[in-house]
């Protein structure tokens, strides 16, 4: 198996870690549209509910969890009753939903359905889990976030799946294609297993990959406040970037994404961030040799779990993006725009008080703000990089009565050879939450780290 790939697996385990529960022109010809698939409803819907719903088969008669024991009793008690907010723990509200909508949304994929087709059969799949297969009513947590964080996780796996597979691969290299791919989007896996399309040679899709393919991975150490949990960490962080958005037209959901993942070498949470963002589509506002300006929507989820307090939510954003062509190749490249998060999980304060109340130490509400990143890049490496981003947040259903978040990141790497680089960042994070009954609290971290970095050329 190529060792690109074996990369691009390994960065894809950010997607797949977890518990079970129009039209732009910028100079750059693509080739026409591939030819529609055949789309198999009966074998979509049907995979949507043999794999959407197999969690619940471990929850009942692995974890025996009271939420499984399920009846007509408790259907009729959920159609009779209103949505709420659930008590789940944060894990898996705010990460395990998601994957579980990747598996509607992948049921639909792989079987010819486009991005907008395959929404409709997360909304089908999640509505049923919700008021067929828990013995509590449906919560509203759980709905916005499998059904959004599913759309974005499940397009990024379809996606990176298929540039995995090769249909002319053979041998060894054909088991590890296949095996890497089933890592990342495993409904994927089972379907061309079952069906057999796994064992037979036959093209590769038209689009299978993209023009361009990024992967950075940075090793290295970082330094926080002694008022941190943990002070003192080794990482392994991942950056990825599918396709460029100014040299390559946003046609179709999802042709340019993103992802920055840290994986903890230390104690603590085993992923204590992750980050992804899929433009929808993209408008150009100014196109010329040394200057491109977009405006695009897009989709977005972040979960990080390494600081004054933990966070996770599925939300929409719009955003400027912004390329200056500079002297000796370099570019520099902004973002400026607005994120909005459905329904937000924040970690809060007073935890005893909150448990008590709600079940949870964490509230949830919508709510969002700007965010701002600067980029100086060359050889797609970005030799120096700030972001900038605030949130509020009004609580809907928890302890608090709001919050805000604020976060800024900086790193200034430098290359060594093309492919390695030596780099320097930090950070700060800052969240402020007011309660009705009680004091407000004001928690701060902030940190600094050393790393190096290899770069990944996978495709361009």
């Amino acid at each position: 198996m190529n060792k690109k790939f074996f990369f691009l697996t390994i960065a894809a385990f950010f997607l797949v870690q977890g518990p079970v529960c129009g039209e732009v022109s910028t100079g750059t010809v693509l080739a026409s549209e591939p030819p529609q698939a055949e789309k198999r409803f009966f074998r979509a819907a049907g995979e949507t509910i043999f794999f959407g719903w197999s969690p619940w088969v471990w929850s009942h008669y692995v974890k025996d969890y009271p939420y499984a024991d399920i009846s007509m009793d408790t259907v009729r008690h959920n159609f009779s009753n209103p949505p709420w907010w659930d008590a789940d723990g944060f894990q898996t509200n705010m990460w395990g939903h998601p994957f579980q909508g990747s598996l509607y949304f992948n049921a639909a994929r792989e079987n010819g359905f486009s991005f907008w087709e395959s929404a409709p059969f997360v909304a089908a799949g999640d509505l049923g889990w919700e008021y067929l297969m828990e013995a509590e009513p449906p919560a509203y947590n759980d709905m916005s976030n499998t059904f959004f964080g599913g759309l974005s996780r499940g397009e990024m796996t379809h996606r990176l799946s298929m540039a995995i597979r090769d249909n002319h691969a053979h041998g060894w290299e054909k088991f590890w294609r296949e095996l890497g791919a089933g890592i990342v989007n495993p409904v994927g896996f089972l379907d061309r297993a079952i069906f057999g399309d796994m064992w037979k040679e036959a093209d590769n899709p038209p689009d299978r990959l993209p023009s361009k393919l990024f992967l950075m991975a940075d090793g290295g150490y970082q330094r926080g406040r002694e008022t941190a949990e943990h002070p003192d960490q080794g990482y392994v962080a991942v950056t990825m970037r599918y396709n460029d958005p100014h040299e390559v037209p946003i046609k179709k959901p999802f042709d340019y994404f993103d992802l920055d993942g840290t994986i903890s070498l230390t104690k603590g949470p085993l992923i204590p961030s992750i980050a992804y963002r899929g433009l929808l589509a993209g408008w150009s506002v100014k196109d010329e040799t040394d200057v491109h300006h977009m405006i695009s929507p897009g989709l977005t989820f972040n979960y990080f779990n390494n600081g004054p307090s933990s966070f996770g939510g599925s939300g929409l954003d719009l955003t400027l993006l912004s390329r200056w062509k500079l002297l000796k190749e370099f570019d520099l490249r902004t973002e400026v725009g607005g994120q909005g998060y459905i329904a937000a999980g924040i970690q809060t304060d007073y935890a005893d008080n909150n448990i008590k109340d709600t079940g949870r130490n964490y509230d949830f509400g919508s709510g969002g703000g700007p965010k701002v990143d600067v980029r100086i890049r060359r050889d797609d490496v970005d030799w120096f990089r700030l972001t900038v981003s605030a949130g509020w947040f009004p609580t809907h259903n928890g302890l608090s009565s709001q919050s805000r978040i604020f976060l800024v990141n900086t790193e200034t790497r430098y290359p060594i050879t093309r492919d390695l680089s030596a780099g320097l960042g930090w950070s700060f994070q800052e969240r402020y939450t007011t309660y009705n009954d009680l004091p407000s609290v004001t928690r701060t971290n902030s940190g600094i780290k050393v790393f190096l970095s290899w770069a990944f050329r996978i495709v361009g």
